[in-house]
């Protein structure tokens, strides 16, 4: 719908229509780098969320024809290896 709008304004003349396509183009490149470098982001700008290393207990509860039965399983964080994150 857009394309058919800048068609209207830049009219179906071989001049006007060489200088619409061109300006299309110009748009479309200006465009497109806009949406590339928006998403560049400086080195260092990215810190992830990580779940501090040890251990954390996890119950585990499983309830059927009137029974229910519980265990406790350890869950075991490792040191995540990145730099600063120990």
């Amino acid at each position: 719908m857009t394309l058919i709008g800048l068609a209207a304004l830049v009219g179906f003349r071989r001049k006007q229509a060489r200088r619409g396509i061109a300006l299309l183009g110009l748009l479309l490149v200006m465009l497109g780098s806009s949406l590339v470098m928006t998403g560049c982001a400086g080195p260092g700008a990215y810190q992830p969320v990580l779940t501090p290393a040890g251990t954390y207990p996890i119950t585990i509860t499983v309830k059927g024809d009137g029974v229910t039965q519980s265990t406790v399983v350890n869950f075991i964080v490792a040191s995540p290896g990145i730099t600063g994150q120990e």
